[in-house]
């Protein structure tokens, strides 16, 4: 909303969220719609829960440093009281509801430092959303 720009000056729209409306059409083009974005922006999501925006932003700065987009549109959603299971008093505490967003753009100096992503495969069992 303070970015000064129009929906039309954005060509790339991330959206990460694990609690997406459907599985299709994905969230990013939704967001693209409503904004009425003309341009035919390049439009993905990105389901890796809580690191979700992280690596939306990393995706932008990738995408921005390569050539294949000028300003991004990064955001970071979920409704997890939707999906929480609060019987479980171990994990219920971990989740809740919340939404950020940002335009990434080029700039003269690198405002994005380098994002060290990764994971613990074997700990995938730990926290779990089924469905």
């Amino acid at each position: 909303a303070n970015a000064g720009l129009t929906p039309d000056d954005i060509d790339l729209v991330l959206v990460a969220t694990s609690t997406a409306i459907d599985r299709s059409p994905n969230m990013a083009a939704r967001v693209a719609a409503k904004l009425g974005m003309r341009g035919g922006p390049a439009v993905m999501d990105i389901n890796v829960v809580c690191s979700g925006f992280t690596h939306a932003l990393a995706t932008a700065d990738h995408a921005i440093r390569a050539g294949s987009a000028t300003r991004a549109l990064v955001i970071g959603a979920d409704k997890m009281t939707e999906i929480t299971d609060y019987t479980d008093r171990a994990t219920c505490v971990l989740t809740g509801d919340g939404a950020g967003a940002a335009v990434v753009e080029a700039c003269a100096e690198p405002g994005i430092g380098p994002v060290l992503l990764g994971s613990v495969p074997e700990m995938g069992h730990a926290v779990r959303i089924e469905g």
